[in-house]
């Protein structure tokens, strides 16, 4: 037997799917737009008569201030200040003191270095000179083959010794440097000549020989290359000119007796005797320092 078909439609409905109708939409209201008004510019204030008040505000606060600082002034002017009361003057009792009187000690006994006494030349002049330091002897007249007299002319710290038919600048010399007592002759050349150049190319030369046991000579050498043909003052272009080793006679002084200072003879290759009628010595080998 067949099972009966079950329908599941609803009487009066069809099958089918019927399609949805889109409802119409009411109309929507506008929402009206108001329109602002435009912004008027503001007016620029007047600067000129705010500062004018301003100004004028400030004249009438110093016045005020001004008339009420001289009201005060003048009652301090009027005003009389108290006498000042005299005080009695504290009284002291003095007692005799018991202590034993002490007397002074000596006084400490000043050693004077006494300043050497220079006889004068018998045989020509003496020169002396407390600046400088030193004395010596010199003839009177010029050597045999030059004209003039001898003249010195201190200026500084360098005494000249020349011939009067020549400059001072261009004859002999004696100059004047100060250095540390504790420093040698050779440590003070060296600071003074030859800083920062190499021992290499300039070196201090102490002389062997000795004038006296407290006079101390140096000169400052160079090398010279061996074998050279060349004279041997054309060397040492790295030394001070002035003060190297030349063709003349030249050389560096101290005296242990006064260790603050020293001295730069130069003579060159002429002599100036000390005595009118000797050859010798000449000037510079009757150097006194004191």
């Amino acid at each position: 037997m067949r099972k009966a078909k079950v329908e599941t439609s609803l009487p009066g409905m069809d099958n089918q799917t019927q399609p949805t109708q889109p409802q119409p939409q009411a109309d929507r209201p506008v929402a009206q737009i108001q329109t602002t008004p435009p912004v008027q510019p503001i007016k620029k204030s007047n600067t000129l008569l705010i500062l004018v008040v301003f100004v004028l505000t400030l004249i009438i606060i110093g016045l005020l201030g001004y008339i009420l600082l001289t009201g005060q002034t003048e009652k301090l002017q009027t005003t009389t200040l108290p006498t000042p009361t005299e005080l009695p003057m504290p009284t002291t009792n003095i007692i005799p003191s018991t202590s034993p009187v002490v007397s002074p000690s000596p006084a400490a006994t000043v050693t004077l270095t006494v300043k050497p006494t220079i006889i004068p030349n018998p045989d020509g002049n003496t020169f002396t000179s407390n600046k400088m330091g030193v004395a010596f002897y010199y003839a009177n007249k010029a050597p045999a083959d030059s004209t003039g007299s001898v003249k010195v002319l201190e200026s500084g710290s360098t005494v000249y010794v020349y011939i009067s038919s020549g400059k001072p600048e261009n004859g002999q010399f004696i100059e004047r440097f100060d250095k540390s007592p504790t420093d040698t002759l050779a440590q003070a050349i060296s600071k003074k000549f030859l800083a920062g150049i190499s021992p290499a190319d300039c070196y201090v030369k102490i002389d062997p020989k000795k004038p006296s046991p407290t006079i101390t000579r140096a000169t400052i050498g160079y090398p010279v290359p061996t074998g050279s043909t060349e004279p041997s003052f054309t060397f040492g272009e790295k030394c001070p000119e002035k003060y190297k080793e030349s063709n003349g006679m030249a050389f560096f002084m101290e005296d242990s007796k006064s260790p603050d200072r020293f001295y730069w003879v130069s003579i060159g290759q002429y002599g100036i005797p000390a005595y009118n009628t000797k050859e010798e010595p000449m000037w510079q080998d009757t150097i006194v320092v004191f």
